[in-house]
């Protein structure tokens, strides 16, 4: 094979390859180790090995590795893999953390070459090392204690000694000014004060230290020979950000870097800091103007004399570059009268300064970091997961979901990889609600980032009473809120200060608290005194605003436009607060909260949410009259009527416009369980019982009343009376203010026409119907109105005004956010092409139907309509058993709605597929069924089938007279021209009489 002459041509090369814990003969693939062990590596092992090596610190990719090992391309088997997890147990000292065979995530492998390593300086020296630790022209010597210099000896104390010991220790890498103060056991002015006495001992120039610097990243090292830099980690997300503060930094004098704890505020400073002359300060432990400026001094070699800020602009005059001042949160305003100072006194000096809030120097320039952007979140979980471990496999849809539940935030996305060692993604965010006690590094070098609460707590403890409690009621909400929300729950200043400290931004729409602050705050106010009952009943109490009359009157016809968004995103909001409400035992509370959000989802849904709280209402003892209506309303609207009959009850409520609305509530339960006179009854008592107290809505319900007798085809008044009583609903509602009711009134009628055989005056009414609710601002009553004018226009043959009306409704309904409205228009699109036999874009129209459903509810009424013309069409091809299980589907469907309509035309399409299959029998046994039930421009069709099956059993004379009986439906239904649906049927049984 071609791995047996790759392992050939290697065996010219050189000899050994050499390892950190073995060497590896390249001509015969034995491992030699330290301990003498010896062992061998396959063929396929060595030449992938060599290969390897000879390419170091190159990417090689999993195809090139496959051929060049094994002679062609990979695709997706995972030999490679397998192969190089079995090298590194075989060479590597430690293979679960590779050192010379490294994953680059994605992509493949990379052969990192042993480097020879520099052994970090002993913290004390052996018996033997009598000179010390030179440091140029002085010589550090821990066993007595003392440097020698040119100037004699200088003793050292026992915090300067634990100090160097610590430095040391690191080998030249930074070690924190926390993991300092923690392991000497001192305060950080200690510490600042002992780096300026050994200052002072080591260096030549005590101001321009060479040995003990001040590290970037906020503490300090000591450079001694061959000692190496930690290389700064990538930075995720905040390329064009640093940037933009670079090209500030050579303008300003003073940049400041915001953002909620750990967004990322340090690691963007170091990154400015790389590569200059820098002084990096940390003020984590400063909490007064006068440690501030000590601290400051000791990091510019400055003696921290009585007046340490003047010590610093001394410094700062005959200094170059850039000071960071890191922290600055922990002085609020003690700080601004050192910068005023510090700020103007180095001319050479740039200043950029970190903080969770603003500190508000006049001439600051303000930096704010928000959230990774969805990508670089994701990248930074996926490198942090796999450092952590090298079996890590990312899920990219649980990933995405997580960083999304971290808000983005790059500290909690690196404490959530932490943990990617035993809990994978969806684990982590199965968990998530948890995240306090669950993202935790104990590991973590900086003691305020070894946990998400760690963080938190920093911000909180920064909050004076009156910002924490405003807090405690902004975590109530579930999302983005108003500031008239904020303003009154407690008021703009509170406000304000939240978002200078970072705990509130401005999302996309409106202001938010991040998911994790949320929560945190959540838990102190859960702990406070009260439990949190004043908090959250206050909130409850606010959000009543939306039970009020002017929001559900509006919400109650839909005619909201620019309010939309608001009442939807209020929803959630409701909920949360019934459910708040609730647990205090706030039961008539938590029913009007529950009822309010029945109002807004009505019409939207979804409606298992709020349905649930409204029967938890319910069943707790709400006392709101109401509350049943609402219940049973949402119950009809989730296809469930047989519920909402029994919410209903036998009897009628006693107050009188809420008895009216009963009847007219169990009248539509009634007309979708397939109970066509007792609803029609209902509709007629709840026009007679709102004729005292709500005139305009009995006028409404009496025109319902007679458009639904003619609808069902049983004597009633005439048409005109309809008319007559939309006429008089139009007045009194124009009395009332209510400029929707003449375009419901117009959109009634066009469809009392649509079923009565006028359809061109329908499509007239329904484009004036679509014009008036457009005026009112009643976007989605609108598409409503044009998705009714496109069900007719799919059956009435005229394709291109068809095509165009589909196009502008679902461009409509898309830029509106309405769902419904678009599957719908997609659903009648697909029904019009499958019609004219336009099969490939009906195909394309029913999937996009069925796409758009998945971001919203399947509609089983838009899925029954689908599969019967596409078992239309499937009976058409002649593929009888397709046509057969689409029309059982559809059937089953409209069965479960008890839609008496639509299961008679899904009997057709059974019959048309038993027809196909050859059973012409059972196909005019389901015709005649159907013919029973269907009406208008249903029956036509039916009767050409019918027409149809008569001729095959050789019956001429039945099939002319069915011929003549569509004829005649197709002219009542108003669709006589030959590419309607109508027509296309009855010239389909005239053709094969003629033949």
């Amino acid at each position: 094979g071609r791995w047996s002459r790759a392992n050939v041509r290697y065996t010219a090369r050189m000899s050994w390859i050499e390892l950190a814990r073995c060497a590896v003969d390249r001509a015969t693939g034995e491992v030699h180790g330290e301990d003498g062990r010896r062992t061998r590596l396959s063929g396929r092992e060595l030449a992938l090995l060599c290969w390897l090596s000879e390419n170091p610190s190159r990417l090689v990719t999993r195809d090139e590795l496959h051929r060049a090992v094994w002679g062609h391309d990979g695709g997706w088997t995972r030999a490679c893999d397998h192969a190089v997890s079995r090298l590194r147990a075989r060479v590597e000292e430690d293979p679960a953390h590779p050192r010379h065979v490294v994953t680059v995530f994605g992509e493949g492998y990379r052969f990192e070459p042993l480097q020879p390593r520099v052994p970090a300086p002993s913290p004390l020296p052996s018996a033997r090392e009598e000179g010390g630790t030179p440091f140029g022209s002085r010589v550090v010597d821990l066993r007595r204690h003392v440097v020698r210099g040119p100037d004699g000896e200088a003793r050292l104390s026992g915090n300067e000694v634990a100090l160097l010991q610590e430095l040391l220790g690191a080998g030249g890498a930074v070690v924190e000014r926390s993991r300092l103060t923690r392991t000497l056991k001192i305060t950080s002015r200690a510490l600042d004060n002992a780096v300026s006495r050994l200052r002072g001992k080591l260096e030549d120039d005590p101001g321009q230290p060479r040995w003990l610097l001040t590290a970037k990243g906020g503490g300090y090292r000591l450079d001694t020979p061959g000692a190496a830099i930690a290389p700064l980690p990538p930075l995720w997300g905040r390329d064009a950000l640093e940037v933009d503060v670079r090209r500030a930094l050579e303008t300003d004098r003073w940049v400041v870097l915001t953002g909620p704890g750990g967004a990322g505020k340090t690691s963007l400073a170091r990154r400015l800091a790389d590569g200059r002359e820098c002084v990096f300060v940390d003020l984590a432990s400063a909490r007064t103007a006068e440690e501030a400026a000590a601290t400051t001094a000791a990091a510019f070699g400055a003696p921290t004399t009585a007046d340490a800020a003047a010590a610093v602009v001394g410094a700062a005059h005959v200094r170059r570059g850039l000071v960071v001042l890191d922290n600055l949160e922990q002085l609020g305003d003690t700080i601004l009268p050192l910068l005023r100072r510090w700020v103007p006194a180095g001319p050479g000096l740039r200043w950029l300064g970190t903080s969770r809030m603003r500190p508000g120097h006049d001439s600051e320039r303000v930096f704010e970091l928000g959230p990774l952007d969805p990508d670089a979140a994701a990248a930074l979980l996926v490198a942090r997961a796999t450092a952590v471990s090298s079996s890590f496999r990312p899920d990219p849809e649980a990933v995405s979901a997580l960083v999304g539940r971290l808000d983005g935030l790059p500290l909690a996305i690196e404490l959530a990889a932490s943990r990617c060692g035993v809990l994978g993604p969806a684990e982590l965010l199965a968990r998530i609600d948890q995240r306090l006690a669950l993202l935790v590094r104990p590991s973590a070098g900086v003691e305020r980032h070894r946990s998400l609460r760690a963080v938190l707590d920093g911000s909180w403890e920064l909050l004076c009473p009156e910002d924490r409690a405003m807090m405690e009621l902004l975590a109530c909400f579930t999302g983005p809120f108003d500031v008239d929300d904020a303003e009154a729950l407690g008021g703009l200043d509170p406000l304000q200060r939240l978002r200078d400290h970072s705990l509130v931004h401005q999302g996309p729409h409106g202001l938010a608290v991040f998911e994790s602050i949320r929560e945190y705050a959540a838990d102190r106010r859960r702990g406070s005194n009260d439990g949190g009952r004043s908090a959250e009943l206050r909130f409850a109490r606010h959000l009543l605003r939306w039970a009020e009359p002017r929001h559900v009157d509006r919400l109650y016809h839909r005619d909201h436009h620019a309010p939309t968004r608001s009442h939807e995103r209020a929803v959630d909001d409701l909920l949360a607060a019934s459910d708040l409400a609730l647990g205090w035992g706030e039961r008539d509370l938590a029913g009007r909260l529950a009822g309010a959000a029945a109002s807004v989802v009505r019409r939207t849904g979804p409606f298992g949410p709020t349905l649930r709280r409204v029967r938890a209402a319910r069943a707790a003892g709400a006392a709101d009259p109401w509350l049943a209506l609402a219940e049973a309303d949402l119950a009809i609207e989730a296809d469930a009527p047989s519920e909402a009959l029994a919410v209903l009850g036998a009897e009628p409520p006693p107050i009188l416009e809420l008895a009216g609305r009963w009847y007219a509530q169990r009248a539509r339960a009634r007309l979708d369980l397939g109970d066509a006179p007792t609803a029609l009854d209902d509709l007629r008592l709840a026009s007679e019982t709102l004729e005292r107290v709500r005139p305009d809505l009995s006028a409404w319900f009496r025109a319902r009343w007679i458009v639904s007798l003619h609808i069902a085809g049983l004597d009633g008044p005439p048409p005109d009376e309809a008319l007559a009583a939309y006429q008089r609903a139009e007045a009194l509602a124009t009395e009332r203010g209510d400029e929707l009711l003449a375009a419901m009134a117009l959109h009634q009628l066009a469809r009392f026409d649509a079923a009565n055989g006028r359809p061109t005056l329908a499509v007239d009414r329904y484009l004036q119907t679509a014009r008036r609710f457009q005026a009112a601002g009643a976007v989605t009553r609108a598409l409503s109105a044009k998705t009714d004018l496109l069900q007719v226009l799919a059956i009435s043959g005229d394709a291109g005004r068809h095509e165009q009306v589909a196009a502008e409704v679902i461009d409509q309904a898309q830029r509106a956010g309405a769902v419904v409205d678009e599957v719908t228009a997609w659903v009648y699109l697909a029904t019009g092409r499958y019609l004219r036999e336009a099969d490939g874009p009906a195909a394309d129209a029913a999937l996009r139907a069925r796409e758009a459903m998945t971001r919203t509810r399947p509609l089983p009424r838009g899925l029954g309509y689908l599969e019967l013309r596409e078992s239309e069409r499937a009976a058409r091809l002649g593929d009888a058993g397709s046509a057969q299980a689409l029309a059982e589907a559809a059937r089953r469907r409209f069965e479960a709605l008890t839609d008496v309509h639509n299961l008679a035309r899904a009997d057709v399409a059974l019959a048309r597929a038993a027809w196909v299959a050859g059973r012409p029998g059972d196909a005019l046994r389901q015709v005649e069924t159907a013919l029973t039930t269907l009406t208008t421009y249903d029956r036509p069709p039916a009767l050409a089938l019918r027409g149809l099956l008569h001729l095959t059993s050789g019956d001429r004379v039945q099939a002319q007279a069915d011929l003549d009986e569509a004829v005649v439906a197709a002219r009542d239904a108003g669709h006589t021209n030959e590419g309607s649906e109508c027509g296309r049927a009855v010239a389909s049984l005239r053709e094969a009489l003629r033949a």
